[in-house]
């Protein structure tokens, strides 16, 4: 597909698209780790002494689950725009 959209619309063509991308990329993953993070702390909270309790496989799984969530809310504007260009 690249050697197609390169032949038809030369170097340009390969990279269109890219911009909004990068902003779906960007924004996304800082809602995708903030919110992870957020869950994590208001779950499991640092202690004093800097250790934490260990997470069970239910939650980690949970949180990662609402943190593509939260990747996908932003992003998904951009990546409409991505797929349209």
């Amino acid at each position: 597909m690249a050697i197609e959209v390169f032949r038809k619309y030369g170097v340009r063509g390969v990279y269109r698209g890219g911009i909004p991308n990068f902003f779906r990329e960007v924004m996304g993953g800082a809602y995708y780790f903030g919110v992870y993070e957020t869950l994590k702390n208001w779950k499991y909270p640092v202690k004093p002494d800097g250790s934490r309790d260990k997470m069970s496989f239910g939650y980690i799984m949970l949180y990662g689950g609402l943190a593509g969530v939260g990747f996908w809310a932003p992003g998904y504007p951009w990546d409409v725009i991505k797929t349209k260009m």
